[in-house]
């Protein structure tokens, strides 16, 4: 990345000198699918009152199915970066694939 200056503090690990194989993906995968399930859940149980006991669906209801479908696409997206290195350091991806799982989040976004 040209006019990045790297911290003095990070070249061991980028030259090889020190490792540092801990990474985030556990969390990320963790927290993605629990808040996958904690939005459909609670989407569903909207949608069920909603339609089904006050029979009052609305505009609004329709904007929350549009923000569940991005919301999911946003939680996948991050599970498939994960298969490709996000969540680890730097340091420890492929220097082939280091630019991928950036890629795969600037889809999502």
């Amino acid at each position: 990345m040209p006019g990045v200056a790297i911290p003095p503090s990070l070249l061991p690990y980028l030259l090889g000198e020190k490792t540092d194989y801990s990474s985030l993906q556990q969390s990320l995968v963790k927290v993605n699918i629990v808040f996958m399930v904690t939005i459909i859940l609670t989407t569903g149980l909207r949608f069920i009152v909603r339609c089904h006991m006050l029979r009052a669906a609305g505009l609004d209801d329709l904007f929350m199915v549009l923000a569940l479908i991005f919301a999911l696409l946003l939680s996948i997206s991050c599970l498939i970066g994960e298969s490709f290195g996000l969540g680890k350091h730097i340091w420890n991806l492929n220097p082939k694939l280091i630019e991928l799982p950036y890629d795969v989040m600037w889809v999502a976004l």
